[in-house]
């Protein structure tokens, strides 16, 4: 089924029809690149040896704003970027301050393990990986959430 048609089907259905409000297609873009400087060198290196050459416009912009300290909503496709708008100003945060902490929450299992495999692959790519990343959940035994709690 054609993406138009099945917009059109949930349109028409009894049961979902009049929850529609709004709908509007938003034809495809090419993507916008900002070369600006707002990562520290560290992180700049690390985005570079991550293949990522230069950020999206979004991506300097939502994390411009997350380092002056405003609360951001960022709401895009897959693979858009999304977790480097946080990773990078905690990344930044740690090795500026290693005595800093940060606490990640996500609403399911299979989300927090994709998380956390990213993240832990960016961490990797530091200079005597000085972070740790680890999952404390209802499966964390005692002796795990021990060390992590350390």
């Amino acid at each position: 089924m054609v993406l138009s048609a099945f917009v059109q089907h949930i349109k028409d259905s009894e049961d979902l029809g009049d929850q529609i409000v709004y709908h509007r297609y938003l034809p495809r873009q090419e993507p916008r690149y900002d070369s600006a400087r707002v990562f520290s060198s560290q992180a700049s290196q690390l985005l570079k040896e991550s293949g990522i050459a230069q950020p999206y416009t979004h991506q300097v912009a939502a994390i411009g704003k997350v380092k002056g300290g405003e609360d951001i909503l960022v709401a895009t496709p897959t693979a858009s970027g999304k977790s480097l708008i946080y990773n990078i100003p905690v990344l930044e945060a740690i090795l500026d301050n290693p005595a800093t902490r940060a606490l990640y929450t996500f609403p399911l299992k299979a989300l927090e393990q994709d998380q956390l495999k990213n993240l832990r692959d960016l961490i990797s790519r530091l200079q005597g990986n000085p972070i740790s990343a680890a999952i404390y959940d209802g499966d964390t035994s005692a002796w795990a959430r021990k060390k992590i709690k350390e």
